[in-house]
């Protein structure tokens, strides 16, 4: 194995887990946020011999996982008008379907995005 695909899984190791972690907060849904994070180390990869030269390559990671979600969020909406014929309309922020264990399901904080993910932490307490 050459040094810079040692290098690489060394980086995957290190960031995978904290790169899940934030794929689940912006998407509510653990498999799609592996599946995000997976579109995100294959583009780092792609662009290794370059990230790797960076001071802190986590940080570059963390916003092309954000990137990515958020252009995949577009496409899927665009996707969705585009199959309705018209404008999908805006939600009131409450689930369509309650989560099934009675509690707060991901669905319930979209109607939210404008707040800090920390404030509504404090709010919903």
């Amino acid at each position: 194995m050459s040094k810079s695909a040692a290098a690489f899984e060394d980086f995957v190791d290190a960031s995978a887990d904290e790169l899940l972690r934030v794929a689940c907060f912006i998407t509510g849904d653990e498999a799609e946020a592996e599946d995000l994070v997976q579109e995100c180390l294959i583009r780092i990869a792609d662009r290794w011999p370059r990230v790797r030269r960076m001071e802190m390559p986590y940080p570059y990671a963390r916003r092309a996982l954000v990137n990515l979600a958020l252009d995949g969020r577009a496409r899927r909406r665009r996707r969705r008008e585009e199959l309705s014929g018209g404008s999908i309309p805006q939600g009131n922020g409450e689930p369509l379907h309650p989560h099934p264990n009675g509690g707060a399901g991901p669905s319930q904080y979209r109607g939210r995005r404008n707040v800090s993910p920390f404030r509504q932490i404090r709010a919903d307490r």
